[in-house]
């Protein structure tokens, strides 16, 4: 079992002398989507998890890993034998981006989150603690002279290769 808390500024407690009901407790907000540094606690090739409201990005040794969820397209409604208002599941969309003969060992990460995450398991061993997320994040030398740079923009991701002088434009090669 893997519980993921996310520790974020706790919200007002709502005005009224009264203690408030269960009912009444206000409903913390979603953590906006930041890229979350890997301690251990997903696949070891993997070194950074987006997870924002209409699916997953993983950042891993080898280039990106995208899965989309489509709300618009369901594939299925519940199973027959269940019946009433339930979750109906979703089309998801699961493809990679490969950066071919790049080096993504070397990343730094800026602009931190207020807040940690921690993810506890029976196994207090597996338990990870105080881990960061980042609203950008750099993977220098992917190929020589080049830089590349994912960051939160809006509602979206963007991604950016930055050539230094002398590098080869012609080096970044992706495969999908």
């Amino acid at each position: 079992m893997l519980l993921v808390l996310a520790c974020l500024p706790a919200a007002a407690a709502p005005p009224g002398p009264t203690k408030p009901s269960i009912r009444q407790l206000p409903i913390p907000a979603v953590a906006r989507p930041a890229f979350i540094e890997n301690r251990g606690q997903f696949d070891p090739a993997v070194r950074y998890q987006l997870k924002a409201q209409t699916g997953t990005l993983w950042v891993t040794e080898k280039g990106l890993v995208f899965d989309v969820a489509n709300g618009s397209e369901p594939e299925i409604t519940r199973p027959s034998n269940l019946k009433g208002d339930g979750p109906t599941a979703v089309k998801r969309y699961v493809f990679a981006a490969d950066f071919l003969n790049a080096n993504l060992s070397n990343f730094e990460p800026s602009e931190p989150e207020p807040g940690v995450y921690n993810y506890l398991t029976t196994d207090p061993a597996k338990s990870r603690t105080g881990v960061r997320a980042y609203r950008r994040i750099v993977a220098h030398d992917i190929w020589p002279g080049i830089d590349l740079r994912l960051f939160l923009n809006g509602s979206g991701v963007e991604q950016e290769f930055i050539l230094r002088a002398g590098a080869d434009p012609d080096r970044i090669r992706i495969s999908y």
